[in-house]
């Protein structure tokens, strides 16, 4: 919840600023957000405690489900276009 308050907050400035000012005044200042929002991202993720094991069951279903999904439209799209 921490990462998403900066993300918010960049928004709600943002929006109305758009179009004004110099791109590279604003290209280094979204370089510099976007490295400290990876680092506070990395540092929340770091505070996880979970099991090996079970990380890998999950990111092992995760794959699965994406290719059959994958499989399935590409099977779908090509019955529909054929």
């Amino acid at each position: 919840m921490n990462v998403l308050i900066p993300l918010l907050a960049g928004l709600i400035i943002g929006i109305p600023l758009r179009g004004r000012g110099s791109r590279r005044v604003i290209q280094g200042a979204v370089n510099g957000v976007v490295l400290v929002l990876i680092f506070l991202l990395g540092v929340r993720s770091g505070e996880v405690n979970m099991s090996l094991g079970w990380a890998t069951w999950v990111s092992f279903g995760i794959a699965v489900l994406t290719s059959v999904a994958s499989l399935t439209g590409a099977l779908a799209v090509w019955r529909w276009i054929g």
